[in-house]
């Protein structure tokens, strides 16, 4: 493979990486507004886990972003 191809499959990766981390924002504010809906209803068992899933999807965009 020459520099080339390389370089065009790494700037295809990082395009991908940037729509994962785009993509797990998107997730985690769904998780974060059925939190709030879940909290409201008094439905702690789905507020608490949407929480865990809002804070998981939260450290995966962190980890996802910090290679761009």
């Amino acid at each position: 493979m020459s520099n080339k191809t390389h370089a065009q499959k790494l700037e295809q990766l990082m395009e991908e990486v940037h729509d994962l981390s785009i993509k797990l924002r998107e997730k985690q504010m769904i998780a974060r507004g059925l939190e709030d809906q879940a909290g409201a209803a008094n439905d702690t068992d789905v507020a608490r886990k949407a929480l865990e899933v809002h804070s998981a999807l939260g450290q995966a965009f962190n980890i996802v972003d910090s290679i761009k």
